[in-house]
C-alpha cells in the first residue's frame, strides 16, 4: 500500500502558505506576516494512522508474501494435461463467458 500525498492544485484566489512565502521573498517591502500567520508558522504539521490503516498494512505484507503463481496447482494441471486426462467442456466454457460479459445466465448449465 503506497501512502503518497499528491499536491493539490489551489484555485487562484487561494495560495499555500509556501506559495505566500516564496511570493514574499521575490517582493522588495514584503508585508510583516501578521500575528496569526507567525503563530500558525510555528506549528508542525502531524500526521496519526488509524488502527484501520496499520491493519490494512498487516493485510498487504500477507499478500506481498503470497506467490503470484501457485505452482502446486500448475504442477497438478501439468500432470493431468500430460496424461491426456484433460476434460474441456466447450458448451460451459462458452456458457460461462457469455454470462460474464451479458449477466445472463444459461438454465441448461445449472
Amino acid at each position: 500500500m503506497s501512502n503518497d500525498i499528491q499536491p493539490i492544485k489551489l484555485p487562484g484566489n487561494l495560495t499555500s502558505a509556501s506559495s505566500r512565502e516564496s511570493s514574499r521573498a521575490v517582493n522588495q517591502n514584503p508585508a510583516p506576516p501578521t500575528t496569526e500567520h507567525a503563530q500558525k508558522s510555528n506549528t508542525a504539521d502531524t500526521v496519526s494512522m488509524t488502527d484501520k490503516v496499520s491493519e490494512l498494512q498487516g493485510v498487504e505484507r500477507t499478500l506481498a508474501e503470497i506467490p503470484d503463481i501457485n505452482t502446486e496447482l500448475v504442477a497438478e494441471f501439468k500432470q493431468i494435461f500430460d496424461a491426456g486426462e484433460l476434460e474441456i467442456d466447450r458448451e460451459r466454457i462458452a456458457s460461462k463467458v457469455i454470462e460474464l460479459e451479458t449477466g445472463v445466465t444459461d438454465p441448461a448449465q445449472k
